[in-house]
């Protein structure tokens, strides 16, 4: 960041100053040494514009900095220009909430919407102001460049008024090799969920589900805390050879989902879609990967190849609230693994657009006495297993767990963690169907006074048709699906 047509030799003094002194001996000679110097809590450069002072600070250990225009003075004076490293111009651009967003190699950098007050009576006063762009936008783009000015509402211009432009946070996330970001969300909590590239043997990770790089180029995935100042986990992803992270997503529950290229024949999978990259003639693989991770990135809750014997990326994700990934990147394989498709074939030209949608629902055949055992889009795991007596149109069958649902029956409480069990089924089917679920990991204090509800008509009904305690299952016989829990009843 620049000041534009700032004062190039302003005046830097100290404010409030602090008990410690700091020494330089550098190197051995005592002309060069430095001792004694004062620190302060404050640096103010006077008149960087006249009559306003730019003052640098900490706040939570982070460096802050405030422009303070004087009274009589004129904030319209403060101009900003945000450079890269070469010197370029960049794009930046003023989002709906009012904050400055600055399009780097790295990715966004965000600078929130200006607070800008006045002291009165010790208190903080807002006044209403904005970041203005002062110089054309690159046509059609939404983006301008170069120069970033300020529009402040009227004030009391007897009065000094501080301008607070608020940097969020901003930091290096790499190792000693070469560090990419290419993908970020954010969850409901503030969290920051960031795929990309690493070659750095020691790019820093946290509870890794991966802790070492697995050759080349890997993926890796870290989440974030809500104010950037500690990771939550970050993890390498990726096999032998080169991987990359392009897109990211994020779920109400906390699952990451993440997309990218991998060249890796020996990719992680779990629950794999494609189990294996589909390798061209020479033996090259070039596939897309699709992989969701739990909450807490300590585990796999899928993870598959995607593409056929071409060159195949995922390049976008999103999620739905049923926990489906959709997909989109480029292709250049005859072959892509397709179902439903709008356009059954490759279109022509170098490269084609695909768009998946991905989800764990495992298919329900038509006959008698069928059995499925859907994979839990929440953690991976298939703890229910469906017997339907009759299935006359074939379908799938999904489940997914949640610790929220609707509150136990009087009387009956839930064991630890607290799980529901959503099951839904696409398939048409007559007569029963028997729910088994194995509450393995569940405590209960009596496991003898569990019983198997299934919410319906707005409230729960036990449905239990046996325990076994030993395996740890249990059993129900319904003819429809929506929520169930095990519930452990209260003796008398």
């Amino acid at each position: 960041m620049k000041l534009v047509g700032a004062n190039p030799n302003p005046r830097v003094a100290g404010q409030e100053e602090l008990p410690g002194k700091v020494n330089y001996f550098l190197g051995n000679d005592p002309a060069k040494w430095r001792t004694d110097i004062p620190t302060y809590a404050r640096v103010e450069y006077q008149h960087v514009y006249p009559g306003v002072n730019l003052v640098y600070y900490s706040n939570q250990r982070q460096l802050e900095y405030d422009l303070v225009v004087a009274p009589g003075a004129d904030p319209n004076a403060i101009t900003l220009d945000f450079q890269d490293r070469a010197g370029r111009d960049l794009p930046l651009r003023i989002d709906a909430q009012g904050d400055l967003v600055l399009q780097t190699e790295g990715g966004e950098v965000r600078l929130l919407k200006p607070y800008i007050y006045q002291d009165t009576n010790g208190a903080k006063h807002p006044i209403p102001g904005s970041y203005v762009l002062l110089s054309p936008e690159i046509p059609g783009s939404g983006l301008g460049t170069r120069r970033i000015g300020l529009e402040v509402a009227a004030y009391d211009t007897s009065k000094p008024l501080v301008i607070d432009p608020v940097l969020s946070y901003s930091t290096y996330l790499g190792g000693s090799g070469d560090d990419g970001g290419r993908g970020i969300a954010v969850d409901t909590l503030g969290n920051a969920y960031v795929t990309g590239f690493t070659t750095s043997t020691n790019f820093p990770t946290t509870s890794p589900l991966q802790a070492t790089n697995g050759g080349g180029f890997d993926a890796f995935v870290a989440k974030l805390n809500d104010t950037g100042s500690a990771l939550v986990y970050s993890t390498y992803l990726g096999g032998s050879s080169d991987d990359d992270g392009e897109g990211i997503a994020v779920d109400t529950l906390g699952n990451a989902y993440v997309t990218g290229f991998t060249g890796s024949t020996d990719f992680p999978t779990a629950n794999p879609l494609q189990a294996a990259c589909a390798v061209d003639s020479g033996g090259f693989c070039g596939d897309a990967f699709v992989t969701k991770l739990n909450a807490s990135g300590s585990a796999l809750v899928y993870s598959t190849y995607l593409g056929g014997s071409g060159g195949d990326s995922g390049a976008g994700i999103a999620v739905d609230t049923l926990g489906n990934a959709y997909v989109t990147g480029t292709t250049d394989s005859t072959d892509f693994p397709t179902a439903n498709p709008l356009q059954p074939v490759f279109g022509g030209g170098f490269e084609d657009a695909f768009v998946a949608k991905v989800d764990l629902a495992v298919e329900t055949p038509l006959g008698t006495n069928v059995v499925v055992q859907p994979i839990d889009a929440t953690t991976g795991t298939t703890p229910v297993s469906l017997t339907f007596s009759s299935v006359s149109t074939a379908g799938t069958s999904s489940l997914m767990t949640s610790s929220a649902g609707p509150p136990p029956p009087t009387g009956f409480s839930l064991g630890s963690p607290p799980t529901y069990y959503e099951l839904t089924t696409t398939a048409l089917f007559s007569g029963s169907i028997t729910v088994c679920i194995d509450y393995s990991g569940i405590s209960f204090i009596d496991e003898s006074q569990l019983k198997l509800f299934h919410f319906e008509g707005g409230v729960w009904i036990d449905h239990t048709v046996s325990l076994d305690t030993s395996n740890n299952i249990i059993c129900a016989s319904v003819d429809s699906l929506s929520p169930f829990a095990v519930f452990e009843g209260t003796r008398a």
